[in-house]
């Protein structure tokens, strides 16, 4: 078994910032004023702490942030679906298997609706009850 965790992998932090960048372009389009769009990485330079942006995004949700920042509670609910799964992908190695099966689930169909949100739930809590 390897030692480098899938959540470290330049695969997974790219898979999951690309789709933090479309939810908040998309997000940012309902807002007042509409915020402009961000442009999509390409490169990862940095990894994100899924863990912590999910503690951060729960205490941003309580303050309302994220509704000024043009959120609905779809896009809410899968901002957070993404953020734990990260974190529990620090919880597997980083081989072939596991990256080909959990980089998918960080791209959710789009437009971002509530049946989107549901299903994105429901897909990430199945799989996280798998991983033995």
């Amino acid at each position: 078994m390897t030692s480098v965790r899938l959540s470290a992998t330049k695969e997974i932090q790219l898979a999951f910032q690309q789709e933090m960048v479309r939810i908040l372009n998309d997000a940012g389009e309902g807002a007042e004023p509409p915020i402009p769009p961000s442009e999509i990485p390409t490169t990862v330079t940095d990894s994100v702490d899924g863990v912590g942006l999910r503690k951060s995004i729960d205490e941003m949700e309580q303050k309302g942030t994220l509704q000024t920042l043009g959120f609905k509670p779809e896009h809410v609910r899968v901002f957070k679906s993404l953020a734990f799964m990260l974190g529990q992908c620090s919880r597997l190695g980083a081989t072939p298997q596991n990256l080909a099966l959990c980089e998918r689930l960080f791209h959710p169909a789009h437009p971002i609706t509530p049946t989107v949100a549901v299903a994105m739930e429901e897909v990430i809590g199945a799989f996280v009850e798998s991983i033995g």
